[in-house]
């Protein structure tokens, strides 16, 4: 196949000769010389803002993916258990009478915080979910509060003489 050229001014693709790109770099040297050509730092400038804005987007679109991954693993999770993330969740909220958004948000009300542990203690006990994964589905928590939710889910039962074991 032969090499082509475009030609801005025609907005036509020719075959590249040694003439035709001779003529280009003396009508490109022309332009520099009279000030309607960009300088190189500018165009070089623009090209470094254009690769981070496809970076930030390549990024955004990774997050994306691992979201839809993560929702993924929660589906495949579910077929092997006995018990889902939702149902454990769902049966909280009737037992301690929450709502699924005071469960998520950062309320640290006692009732909130202990049906939020109640939670967390569950979903690792009765699934096959990581601290991580329970965390990211907590409203986007750390996985080493998750932790902490189910230590302290331990304790306050203990507290109420009702022994539970520890979740792992």
């Amino acid at each position: 196949m032969a090499r082509v050229m475009f030609d801005p001014e025609n907005e036509t693709r020719q075959p590249l000769t040694f003439g035709r790109l001779e003529m280009r770099s003396a009508e490109l040297r022309a332009r520099q010389a009279s000030g309607r050509l960009k300088p190189l730092v500018e165009i070089r400038e623009q090209i470094v803002i254009d690769a981070e804005r496809r970076v930030m987007a390549a990024e955004r679109i990774l997050v994306a993916a691992q979201v839809k991954l993560a929702e993924v693993k929660d589906i495949q999770i579910r077929r092997r258990t006995r018990f889902t993330y939702a149902e454990i969740e769902r049966r909280a909220c009737q037992i301690f009478g929450v709502t699924r958004t005071q469960l998520l948000c950062g309320r640290r009300h006692n009732s909130i915080v202990f049906a939020r542990q109640f939670v967390m203690y569950w979903a690792i006990r009765l699934t096959p979910m990581s601290y991580p994964l329970v965390g990211r589905l907590m409203g986007h928590r750390d996985h080493t509060t998750v932790l902490h939710g189910c230590r302290a889910y331990v304790d306050k039962r203990k507290a109420m003489n009702r022994t539970l074991r520890a979740a792992r």
